[in-house]
Order: structure tokens, then C-alpha cells, then sequence
């Protein structure tokens, strides 16, 4: 059901590494990690993981800090993946009623 969002987010991820980019991003991203106490070879798995967190968890391999190492484990579940995005899509539809305050409709503030 969902391998053609993972199959279309591996490719892209695949492309960037082969194209060099994603060893830009990671070297752009350290910075911004550094305050959480990861590295920016963190956002690898973290990116990888809005299509499975299980795949994610398990590129933190190549970390070399066992601490960075845990935290993105920690963290990366915690990332929305593309599988729960109709769960929460349908648990909004059951749970916000569907009416308008000043022009804004309660699900789509949600």
C-alpha cells in the first residue's frame, strides 16, 4: 500500500547521495543539530524515516558516537511516517466537528 511512497522517498534520497548533495546537507545541518546533541549525519535517518522507522533506525549504524546514535533512535520514531498520515487524516475526520468560526474550518486548523 505504501511502497510507492517509500519506493519514490529511497530514490530521491538515492539521488541526492549520488549526485553529492546529501553530503552538503548533512555538513549544513550539523550546525542546526548540534544544540539537540546530534550530528548533521542524523538527518539522514531522520528524513528516511517520514517513509518507515524501521529502515531509519537501522541506517543510525553508521554513526560513530553511540550517543548521537541513540538519540536519533529515540527520535526517530516520533516522526510522522507516510503510513500514519490516513490514521490521523481519519481520527480528525471522527474526533474535530466540521464547523467554521470566523471563516476557518476547525479540521483544517487542526
Amino acid at each position: 500500500m505504501f511502497i510507492p511512497q517509500i519506493a519514490l522517498l529511497f530514490g530521491f534520497i538515492s539521488l541526492l547521495e549520488e549526485s553529492g548533495y546529501m553530503a552538503r546537507v548533512v555538513f549544513i545541518m550539523d550546525r542546526f543539530m548540534r544544540p539537540f546533541g546530534l550530528s548533521g549525519k542524523s538527518v539522514v535517518p531522520m528524513v528516511s524515516g517520514t517513509a518507515c522507522a524501521i529502515p531509519a533506525i537501522m541506517s543510525t549504524r553508521n554513526m560513530e558516537n553511540s550517543r548521537e546514535r541513540f538519540l536519533a533512535i529515540a527520535v526517530t520514531p516520533l516522526i510522522t511516517c507516510s503510513a500514519r498520515l490516513p490514521v490521523y487524516a481519519l481520527l480528525i475526520g471522527l474526533v474535530i466537528p466540521n464547523s467554521s468560526f470566523l471563516g476557518m474550518n476547525f479540521r483544517g486548523v487542526v
